[in-house]
């Protein structure tokens, strides 16, 4: 087993955290942002995820937008499988998805969820409205995924969603990542 070893490097972590109760990783978090197009206008999915972006930036995380990362990549079949490899891929600890009310997120959704090592990593920020019983594939895929969040249009406007995923961020960084979803619905 050698240095790079990413299950080594998980176990020394964890033995230090055991060790050091108290102890917080400093280091910055790679943090894929997915949502709505960011072309849309002001007041839209595109721009909540804009406003994450810079919160996370200033938190002095590294966020990035997986489109904006694989631009120039072969026509769409391909790019599905190119997300899901870098969203996958260690070198990104965090994946916040924010689905308003398109199709391609709740696709991305249902692709993503089939992929362990993505949703292990992966909050989600979802409107209440669709994911309730009677919407069983939206409400099952979210399921799916142990750290998400309903939210409410008041809380969308409110910024309630920044706060969230900078919530996420540092419990990621420091180690106390949820293992169930603290929104229940």
């Amino acid at each position: 087993m050698n240095d790079t070893d990413p299950s080594l490097k998980r176990r020394v972590l964890d033995k230090v955290r055991r060790l050091l109760p108290n102890y917080r990783s400093e280091s910055p978090l790679r943090v894929a942002v997915l949502g709505p197009s960011l072309n849309e206008s002001s007041g839209s999915g595109g721009e909540k995820r804009r406003q994450i972006y810079r919160a996370l930036t200033e938190m002095g995380h590294s966020p990035f937008f997986p489109e904006c990362e694989l631009a120039g990549s072969p026509p769409t079949a391909f790019i599905l499988a190119q997300e899901e490899q870098l969203l996958g891929s260690s070198d990104v600890q965090l994946v916040i998805i924010l689905h308003t009310s398109g199709y391609g997120v709740a696709a991305e959704l249902g692709n993503f969820a089939r992929v362990p090592e993505i949703v292990s990593k992966t909050a989600v920020l979802f409107p209440a409205e669709f994911y309730h019983p009677a919407n069983a594939v939206l409400a099952n895929t979210a399921r799916e995924f142990p750290v998400r969040m309903p939210y409410s249009r008041e809380q969308f406007d409110a910024c309630d969603l920044v706060s969230e995923c900078l919530k996420w961020a540092e419990q990621r960084r420091s180690g106390t990542w949820p293992a169930s979803d603290p929104h229940r619905f």
